[in-house]
């Protein structure tokens, strides 16, 4: 994938200053958003939780590759 693919991919799901993503949006729904394999988010007393999925977990630990 390209770079700016990639930038459009990210600006989506996470939003820009102009424009909020779909995980903002769905969390001003009362939604919670799970990004598979990256993990979940949640808004809690008005502050967005991030509960890591499994890859990410173990990325960060140095678990894979």
């Amino acid at each position: 994938m390209a770079p700016d693919q990639v930038g459009r991919v990210i600006d989506a799901l996470f939003g820009t200053v102009e424009r909020p993503g779909v995980i903002a949006e769905g969390l001003k729904r009362g939604e919670s958003v799970t990004v598979i394999g990256f993990g979940a988010f949640q808004l809690d007393d008005s502050v967005v939780i991030l509960r890591p999925g499994q890859a990410l977990n173990e990325y960060v630990n140095g678990n894979v590759g």
